[in-house]
């Protein structure tokens, strides 16, 4: 994956750093990069059993490659994202069986970034040069109920923006640029919620679509 990020725009560094990082600025042009890609070479698509097979009706049965060279596969993964329902929809329409899963439902926080490098490296360090922004993480188990509050997606040198992508609905998330300058850090802080947390027996009823 980092390989692919490099071969799409990524620095060098991406491949060995310990805790690589893009930034927001550099990343948009690396998804413009492979979008582009994709649609040179037509992209690919799911293929379905058909009704001359009773009992594999609806399974994926493989992918087609540029609209001809066909790979037969009884399992097929597909990374859309999580804001891919349209494309959830269109399984469902098309018969392939689905099932909800567990989400993580969380906020998210926004801090002085002078703050969190004083607390993490102190009075005498906190602008020290070479040392980047500082990070931070934490996690708690209650374990009488079997949930758990945990941080994800620090970004240092982050904050807090409009996430939404439909009409009517609302998200946040986090973002920071390369340089990591920024005057505030952010990330989320999140708990896991399951299938009888959040409704009826709907292949996706924690999804904000079904919530209007």
């Amino acid at each position: 994956m980092l390989d692919t990020f490099i071969k799409f725009g990524a620095p060098p560094e991406t491949g060995y750093a310990s805790k690589p990082h893009l930034g927001t600025d550099v990343l948009r042009g690396i998804v413009a990069n492979i979008r582009n890609y994709i649609l040179e070479r037509a992209g690919n698509s799911l293929q379905l059993e058909n009704d001359r097979h009773p009992y594999l009706r609806g399974r994926a049965s493989g992918v087609t490659i540029n609209g001809s060279a066909q790979y037969l596969s009884s399992s097929v993964y597909l990374a859309i994202g999580n804001s891919a329902r349209d494309t959830f929809e269109l399984l469902h329409k098309k018969g392939v069986s689905l099932e909800p899963k567990p989400i993580s439902v969380g906020v998210r926080v926004e801090h002085p970034a002078v703050t969190i490098n004083l607390i993490r490296y102190g009075a005498k360090y906190r602008d020290f040069p070479g040392i980047g922004a500082a990070t931070y993480s934490f996690n708690c188990t209650n374990r009488g109920t079997g949930r758990g509050a945990y941080t994800f997606c620090m970004c240092p040198g982050g904050e807090v923006v409009n996430a939404s992508s439909e009409d009517g609905g609302l998200a946040l998330n986090g973002m920071s640029y390369a340089a990591r300058d920024s005057a505030f850090f952010q990330l989320a802080i999140a708990v896991t919620c399951g299938p009888a947390d959040y409704g009826p027996a709907h292949p996706w009823p924690g999804s904000s679509s079904r919530r209007r």
